[in-house]
C-alpha cells in the first residue's frame, strides 16, 4: 500500500504517495515502470501499459571488443519540484539468441540516471552496471534459441534537485561482443504488462517465456519529515 507523506515546508501542501519508505535514508521511494510509445519513451506510474516494443534488441556480428549496441532513453517530466537522492534500483532482463553457436558472446547494460531542462545539455547524476551476462558463464551454447537472465543494479544518487519542467530520464546502453565471425541478437525486456517476446525475424526471440520482459526503475526521493 502506498504510503502518503505531506510536504510540510511546500508552498503548495501537496502530497506525495509513493511505493514504499527507506526510514534509514529518509526517502521515499517511487516505482516507474519504463515503455515505448509511439512517439517516445516513456517513464510511467502505472504497470497497465502494453508497450510497443517488448524487447529493444540488436543484431551483434563479428565485435571482438565491447561496444555499445543499443543507447535507450525513457523520460517523465515533472509538474512540480523534486529532489532525488539515496540508492535507486533498476531490474531488467537481459537476453540473447545466437545464429551461430559457442560464440563467446558477452553483454551487460549500463545504467545511467539524467537531468534534463530542455535547454542545456543533459547532466549525468548517476551511474551503475550490471553483472556480465556471458554465453561462458550461462552454459548455453545453443543457436536459435532464447537465453535470458534478470539483473539488479544498484544506484548511489547524489541529492539532486529537479525544477517545474525538468527531465528525469533513465537511460539503458547495452554494450555487447562476440568472437570473430560470429552473430547474435542481443537486448533487454521493458514492457510494463510482462508480455512475452514476440520478436520473429532471423533467430526469433531473447527472452524465455518464464523470464520477465518487465522493466522496473526504482526511484529515492527525498522526504521532507
Amino acid at each position: 500500500m502506498p504510503i502518503p507523506i505531506v510536504y510540510r515546508k511546500s508552498g503548495e501542501g501537496s502530497v506525495a504517495s509513493y511505493d514504499y519508505s527507506d526510514i534509514a535514508e529518509g526517502t521515499g521511494v517511487f516505482h516507474f515502470y519504463p515503455w515505448v510509445g509511439v512517439d517516445s519513451n516513456v517513464l510511467s506510474s502505472t504497470n497497465t501499459h502494453y508497450s510497443n516494443d517488448v524487447v529493444k534488441h540488436y543484431d551483434l556480428n563479428d565485435t571482438t571488443t565491447s561496444t555499445k549496441i543499443l543507447d535507450v532513453d525513457f523520460d517523465v517530466v515533472f509538474n512540480l519540484p523534486k529532489i532525488i537522492g539515496g540508492t535507486a534500483v533498476v531490474t531488467l532482463t537481459l537476453g540473447y539468441n545466437m545464429t551461430t553457436a559457442d560464440g563467446g558472446f558477452e553483454q551487460f547494460a549500463r545504467v545511467r540516471i539524467r537531468k534534463d531542462d530542455g535547454v542545456n545539455p543533459e547532466v549525468e547524476v548517476a551511474t551503475n552496471d550490471t553483472a556480465l551476462f556471458a554465453e561462458s558463464d550461462t552454459g548455453h551454447l545453443t543457436q536459435n534459441a532464447p537465453y535470458s537472465e534478470t539483473f539488479s543494479v544498484e544506484i548511489d544518487v547524489p541529492k539532486t534537485h529537479y525544477r517545474k519542467g525538468d527531465i528525469l530520464r533513465l537511460t539503458i546502453e547495452i554494450w555487447g561482443k562476440t568472437d570473430a565471425t560470429k552473430r547474435s541478437w542481443m537486448g533487454f525486456g521493458c514492457d510494463p504488462a510482462d508480455q512475452n517476446d514476440d520478436y520473429t525475424d532471423l533467430t526469433g526471440k531473447i527472452i524465455e517465456d518464464t523470464d520477465r520482459t518487465v522493466l522496473d526503475f526504482y526511484v529515492p526521493f527525498v522526504l521532507d519529515l
